[in-house]
């Protein structure tokens, strides 16, 4: 099976080599608050390449931790992470994410972009970096999803 991106001009597309353009791929993220370790009662990863468009979905539910700092998610495989923004530019937006505290019946939305790791942070309009306590206080009933999308390395 030809890999995507090694396609030449004249190769013959093989049934194997459709059937794999947009397979899913799933992962174990992990998450930390500053350099605090976070647990999940339930978390999920999952990505996609095609060509170089990657498309990752990530979802935490009942955080569990200790300390504080800025929310961080890692763990993102290589083959699904570009380990730096374009030249010139300072974290890029690549997608979105929305938390849900169903205790509280709050909700918020934000936007993800690269770090320095292999991962991604958070911002909100009008909160700015997400941590422990900002949009919401993470904790057992809070809900946190994130859909990004952007080229691979």
């Amino acid at each position: 099976m030809t890999a995507l991106g090694a396609f030449s001009a004249g190769d013959v597309l093989t049934a194997a080599d459709l059937n794999a353009i947009g397979t899913w791929t799933t992962f174990t993220p992990t998450a930390r608050f500053g350099a605090n370790a976070v647990t999940f009662t339930q978390k999920y990863g999952r990505y996609s390449v095609l060509n170089k468009i990657v498309i990752l979905q990530v979802g935490f539910i009942g955080f569990s931790y200790s300390g504080s700092g800025q929310l961080f998610v890692e763990g993102i495989p290589s083959a699904a992470y570009q380990k730096a923004p374009p030249s010139g530019f300072t974290n890029p937006r690549v997608g979105f994410a929305s938390t849900w505290n169903g205790g509280a019946g709050v909700g918020y939305e934000g936007s993800a972009y690269y770090t320095a790791t292999d991962g991604f942070s958070f911002t909100g309009s009008g909160v700015g970096v997400w941590t422990n306590t900002v949009p919401v206080t993470f904790g057992g009933a809070v809900e946190l999803y994130a859909t990004l999308m952007y080229e691979a390395a």
